[in-house]
């Protein structure tokens, strides 16, 4: 999906990954998100899950 775009970058940067947080918060899908950054839901739920902390 995002080779498509010019200019998308392969890997998430910083204020990427702070939308994601912020729109988790809120309630927002990995669908829903990975649309806004032009990346596919799958890329959001690993990039999640591999920075997710334990309590």
């Amino acid at each position: 999906m995002s080779k498509y775009i010019p200019g998308n970058q392969k890997h998430l940067t910083l204020n990427d990954r702070i939308y994601i947080e912020n729109e988790l918060s809120k309630g927002a899908t990995f669908k829903d998100i990975a649309a806004f950054l032009c990346k596919d839901p799958t890329t959001i739920s690993k990039e999640v899950k591999s920075r997710r902390l334990s309590d």
